[in-house]
């Protein structure tokens, strides 16, 4: 059994739309794949994508390189091999 299912968008309930939506419309620009599975919930999904996209494009924390790449594998991306 895959741990991950990729949603389709034409079998989305109307509130799970109204998140997909809101993520594609947001400074992500698509829907990443923790939304899609936040999005069997939700409840959790409306407040953890706003959530993402406030730590990660809205707090002065966040640096220009960080916006363009994905922060969790930065470390990974940086080391040598």
């Amino acid at each position: 059994m895959a741990r991950y299912e990729q949603l389709e968008e034409v079998k989305l309930t109307p509130e799970q739309r109204r998140i997909w939506d809101e993520c594609k419309a947001g400074p992500r620009g698509s829907v990443p794949p923790p939304v899609h599975v936040w999005l069997k919930s939700p409840g959790l999904a409306d407040h953890a994508h706003k959530l993402g996209a406030y730590v990660r494009f809205g707090t002065p924390y966040t640096t220009e390189a960080d916006r363009n790449r994905n922060p969790c594998h930065s470390a990974l991306l940086d080391r040598t091999v």
